[in-house]
């Protein structure tokens, strides 16, 4: 997705920083993001995200955005809204897999370097499994193992 951005694009986002958040309410779960304080004053706190990173093993540029839980940025820049944001997501995800889900498939993406999404699901029970690998942790240990081997 990064690589579809014009240059001005690319400089405009390089240094911004994304807040992302998906908040039901103050009595309802938080699906993405945190909580602050209680009672009166409890508050949703966003998860903040640059817009463009460094892939942990490929070091090329990646765009994250997401439109669904994009809750603004910083520095603060007003041009970029939620709409804004649902327009650059459509235009950078020009190739697109859509998979017909059956019993026992499994699917593997780099969900860093990879524009995702998930579409409704209408057919019965799903039950989903997610590993998420620690980048960092994983990059420091390879990291360590090169050295053991030099």
């Amino acid at each position: 997705a990064y690589h579809s951005l014009d240059d001005q694009q690319k400089a405009e986002f390089k240094n911004v920083t994304g807040h992302h958040m998906i908040n039901h309410g103050p009595n309802r779960p938080q699906v993405f993001g945190s909580f602050e304080g209680s009672g009166d004053e409890r508050r949703a706190v966003p998860v903040k995200r640059p817009m463009v990173m460094k892939h942990p093993f490929t070091k090329e540029p990646c765009l994250y955005i997401s439109p669904v839980t994009w809750a603004g940025c910083e520095p603060d820049n007003p041009s970029l809204t939620k709409e804004y944001i649902q327009t650059l997501a459509e235009k950078t995800s020009r190739n697109i897999y859509t998979h017909e889900w059956h019993q026992y498939d499994v699917g593997v993406f780099d969900s860093i370097g990879t524009m995702h999404e998930r579409k409704s699901w209408n057919h019965g029970i799903r039950v989903m499994h997610r590993l998420h690998f620690n980048y960092d942790n994983c990059l420091e240990e390879k990291l360590n193992a090169r050295s053991l081997l030099a």
